[in-house]
């Protein structure tokens, strides 16, 4: 992949910024839920695009973290797209991972990025 590196135990990537990498899990697991949703509504990429007005090739960006930073506006037209809706939450950390680990354990993860409660 060019100038795109994995790193699965971390879940973050490096996008190259100039003659650097520079790590962003937090986008890294955004543009896995961007997928996600676009899969889940049977949409192509292409389908995205139109709805969007913009291009295929801005939509692949969006969705493989390619070092691209999304505004808010395009978050929500991607979500509109897909038949989503956009939200926002902070959620402390060692929660969102005793809640995975608690899921995990009743085996209720049903995809890699979703937590089930239960």
């Amino acid at each position: 992949m060019d100038g795109l590196e994995g790193n699965d135990e971390s879940q973050s990537i490096q996008c190259r910024v100039g003659n650097r990498f520079v790590s962003d899990p937090i986008f890294h697991r955004l543009s896995r839920e961007l997928a996600w949703a676009r899969m889940r509504a049977h949409l192509l990429q292409q389908v995205v695009a139109k709805r969007m007005g913009t291009t295929t090739s801005a939509i692949s960006r969006l969705e493989n973290a390619f070092g691209h930073r999304p505004t808010l506006t395009t978050l929500e037209r991607y979500a509109e797209a897909v038949g989503c809706e956009l939200q926002i939450r902070l959620v402390h950390a060692d929660e969102e991972w005793y809640r995975y680990l608690s899921a995990l354990a009743r085996k209720r993860v049903r995809e890699p990025h979703e937590i089930v409660d239960g």
